[in-house]
């Protein structure tokens, strides 16, 4: 699971439209304060850390996820249109997955009431197939 993250445009694009460059962990905690490590154990952090400064770097990414040969669902939140269009873009292109729910793609995770029926279909699915 790429979670929170478009193999497309990484999370890039948006974070454009707040003008702060290339989304760091120090510029992650930076934005979102206090706030942003309390989602964290204190013993990921050094993970979280390396996640963040490297999860910009996409080149390659689509074409890795298709050639894995896996079922893939890409959800993401509506309000971020860049990776709304281009996530619903990539599905049409590889045949993989798709649906949005409200919000951002903060409110993809925790908006467990639109969510989880999405994934449970989708797991029903696969596990057919």
């Amino acid at each position: 699971m790429l979670g929170g993250h478009c193999p497309g445009v990484g999370t890039a694009e948006e974070i454009k439209r707040q003008d702060v460059g290339k989304l760091t962990f120090d510029k992650a905690q930076e934005i979102f304060d206090d706030d942003f490590l309390e989602q964290f154990p204190k013993d990921h952090l050094p993970a979280i850390r390396i996640i963040f400064d490297k999860m910009e770097e996409v080149e390659g990414l689509e074409t890795a996820v298709a050639n894995l040969n896996v079922p893939v669902l890409l959800w993401v939140g509506e309000e971020e249109p860049v990776i709304f269009e281009k996530g619903k873009s990539l599905a049409k292109q590889h045949g993989w997955e798709f649906f949005s729910v409200e919000g951002d793609h903060i409110g993809g995770f925790v908006n467990t009431g639109s969510v989880q029926p999405q994934l449970f279909q989708f797991l029903s699915k696969i596990s057919h197939d």
